[in-house]
């Protein structure tokens, strides 16, 4: 992306003195950054309001980190953003659309909806791998009564 004005999702991960973790991150030491707008959009501000870890002792590698808010889209709307980001902070790409994904709730033409919370749900019970589904709740604004 080449405008780098505006507010994205961002993570860190510290180490237990504080210190970033060096190996933690796409955009700089131990820091994530993800954005949802593109150059030429309306709006460029995504707010993170959410985040939830999956960890799997006996499988690592299923180990994710899902961050949920508002992102903007190109028309200035704002609808539901979620990012799926590795153990090692960088987006996973099996995720969506390249690891992140836009929900509009906006049937009536609401103008903005926020993901505010989310839980990992596995509908078979076993905890043991990677969960099958994601749960992601917030408001979703409408415009007039339906």
């Amino acid at each position: 992306r080449t405008d780098q004005n505006g507010l994205d999702f961002g993570a860190l991960r510290l180490l237990a003195d504080g210190s970033p973790d060096v190996s933690f991150g796409n955009v700089d030491i131990g820091r994530a950054r993800v954005h949802f707008d593109v150059t030429g959009q309306a709006c460029n501000d995504d707010q993170l309001t959410a985040i939830a870890f999956h960890h799997s002792p006996i499988f690592p590698s299923t180990d994710r980190v899902l961050l949920a808010g508002s992102a903007c889209r190109f028309d200035g709307n704002v609808d539901f953003g979620i990012a799926r980001l590795l153990a090692d902070g960088t987006l996973d790409t099996a995720f969506a659309e390249a690891g992140r994904r836009m929900i509009a709730f906006d049937v009536d033409g609401g103008p903005a909806d926020e993901a505010q919370a989310m839980v990992f749900q596995n509908p078979s019970g076993f905890q043991i791998s990677a969960p099958s589904h994601l749960v992601v709740a917030g408001t979703a604004r409408r415009s007039a009564l339906a």
